[in-house]
């Protein structure tokens, strides 16, 4: 998308990068067609307006990967609720059954309670780490979307002196 669009506008063909953006759907092409199609409304707007839409289109990206981290703050919650339940059950038996049951009744209840736990962590460990992996990602598209936004914007709207071209569009 950046290649066709950078060309297309090396060549002044505004038509040229709207079908790129068209070609390459996303969240750059999203914001770059919202540029070109209003062109004419002026850099402030066209800029605030694209920046906003990008960012709403992050925030939908970053709501989709929401539930991993529910996930990694539920799990060792869950996984230590049975533990506790499991305790409660093994100091249960011991109090039933006394000092006839021995070691082997509460260490058996203490172990099966102590699985609840290792589960707990065995789904959070991955989740936590999978949802801070994929949110990088879409940070890191984020900074390149700004970034690419605010190079077609001083393209269109700045010649290479700095000064303002809006007069050309």
């Amino acid at each position: 998308l950046c290649k066709s669009v950078n060309e297309c506008l090396a060549n002044g063909d505004l038509k040229g990068a709207l079908a790129a953006c068209d070609k390459y759907p996303s969240t750059l092409a999203n914001s770059l067609r919202f540029i070109f199609e209003h062109v004419k409304a002026g850099r402030e707007a066209v800029s605030q307006t694209a920046g906003d839409m990008a960012a709403r289109d992050i925030r939908t990206h970053l709501a989709r990967i929401y539930p991993l981290s529910v996930i990694a703050s539920l799990a060792p919650l869950i996984g230590l609720l049975g533990t506790v339940v499991g305790m409660i059950e093994a100091f249960g038996l011991v109090a039933l059954y006394g000092d006839e049951g021995g070691a082997s009744i509460l260490s058996d209840s203490i172990s099966k309670a102590l699985i609840t736990t290792a589960a707990g962590l065995i789904i959070a460990a991955p989740a936590i780490a999978l949802y801070f992996i994929i949110k990088n990602r879409i940070m890191r598209m984020a900074s390149l979307v700004e970034v690419k936004v605010e190079e077609v914007i001083t393209k269109l709207y700045l010649d290479n002196k700095g000064e303002k071209n809006e007069t050309e569009l």
